[in-house]
């Protein structure tokens, strides 16, 4: 949220409104933390966002999608799917713990 907030505030200045929209509660505490204070302008959650649609008319299904506009995310699209980013890809060697602490030979390590 910050990470991209700054972006854009390189990309369009600092004069660029800026609001994150998700479903995390924590990121309203996180906006509103002093270190962080004047990066993201306001935090909404989709059931606010819903309710804001409601209450103007807007008709989600009616309306015409688009794609995004740069700049794209990268691993941080995959945070909101079923085990996150922290997901291995199906290549990744797994490490597993030593039946000891600490291991005492290489063998130990796989």
């Amino acid at each position: 949220m910050v990470a991209m907030a700054r972006v854009v505030h390189e990309m369009h200045g600092r004069d660029v409104r800026t609001v994150f929209i998700g479903p995390c509660l924590a990121k309203k505490v996180e906006a509103s933390m002093s270190e962080l204070e004047g990066e993201v302008d306001a935090v909404i959650t989709f059931a606010e966002l819903r309710t804001m649609f409601l209450s103007h008319g807007v008709d989600v299904a009616s309306t015409e999608g688009t794609d995004f506009d740069p700049p794209h995310a990268g691993t941080g699209s995959c945070s909101h799917s079923t085990g996150g980013c922290f997901r291995p890809p199906a290549s990744a060697r797994i490490w597993r713990a030593p039946r000891r602490w600490p291991p005492t030979a290489d063998r130990d390590r796989s």
